[in-house]
């Protein structure tokens, strides 16, 4: 191109030069329509050597590749200077901070979520915690990471009856890893017009799941039920129950159907399991009641199981 630069202003200067001569008639019109042709071919040939110049730098850019997204590189598929021609692939970069989980809501779950989005603060609503399964040990929990909802999907797979949706978390440790098996709870999501009751008030019968419930002549009677998600110490009963129902919530072990029962009001509070092999059952420090059926009858619940 350097070159044909030069060429062009040696044209430009003899189509000048031949210009002045023929005003002075010291030249024919051919020799300076000559000198303006000239011109013109050392033009056009600059004009081709910019455009050769331009691709030149388009090929060397095409020899050093730089990644659209930062992340992780796997092993390379290629060996210094060798040929790539599309669509070979050169190597595989995962983005792992942030990282994007996708999961599937249960169709209740969504309602209650986007009920709560519309009472609430989302950001404390969407918070999300990820956890990886089998990284526990005896000196530490499991590895966990706390995100943000970023999208709830807006219909529901007839198929599955669930509701797509994805969680961004900061993995500044980079310790988790796409395809990797982990665990999502949305610890803020509320449920909203349910019975719970204490899960330890929950036994396994013949017929299943089953809670002692105080009878109207104050005995106890077993109810089988259908159960629901564990909310903390709360178990979440979906079938069985009904409004009024007094739920026995402590010595359950020592307790049988048609045994008599001085139900009191309950505190609130969740009794710890009690270890009926020993002396003094662990339970709440105010929670009144003991082992057997004496103290499945102070601690039998008075009143509805509330909801949420």
């Amino acid at each position: 191109m350097q070159s044909a630069q030069a060429e062009v202003s040696r044209a430009k200067r003899d189509a000048e030069r031949y210009a002045r001569l023929y005003n002075q008639n010291s030249v024919s019109q051919q020799q300076r329509d000559q000198a303006k042709a000239d011109l013109s071919t050392a033009q056009a040939a600059l004009a081709q050597a910019r455009a050769a110049l331009d691709s030149a730098q388009i090929n060397l850019s095409y020899t050093e590749v730089n990644a659209p997204v930062s992340g992780m590189i796997s092993l390379s598929e290629i060996n210094v200077g060798n040929l790539v021609q599309p669509p070979q692939e050169l190597a595989t970069i995962t983005p792992l901070n942030p990282i994007e989980v996708r999961f599937s809501l249960p169709a209740d779950d969504a309602f209650s979520l986007r009920q709560q989005r519309q009472k609430e603060d989302e950001g404390a609503t969407d918070t999300v915690i990820l956890t990886a399964p089998g990284t526990e040990s005896a000196s530490r929990d499991a590895l966990q990471l706390r995100g943000k909802l970023d999208f709830l999907g807006s219909r529901v797979d007839e198929s599955t009856s669930t509701v797509q949706a994805e969680a961004v978390f900061q993995n500044d440790d980079q310790l988790f890893l796409p395809g990797q098996f982990v665990r999502i709870s949305l610890p803020h999501v509320m449920r909203y017009d349910v019975y719970a009751v204490p899960a330890i008030a929950v036994t396994e019968g013949l017929k299943g799941p089953q809670v002692f419930v105080v009878n109207g002549e104050g005995k106890a009677e077993s109810r089988f039920v259908s159960l629901g998600e564990i909310a903390g110490d709360w178990q979440i009963i979906t079938e069985g129950l009904k409004p009024g129902d007094r739920v026995v919530v402590s010595g359950i072990g020592s307790i049988s159907a048609g045994d008599q029962i001085d139900a009191q009001p309950f505190t609130g509070k969740v009794p710890a399991p009690q270890n009926n092999a020993g002396e003094n059952p662990s339970q709440e420090p105010d929670a009144k009641g003991g082992e057997g059926v004496e103290g499945a009858r102070r601690d039998a619940q008075d009143g509805q199981n509330g909801a949420n």
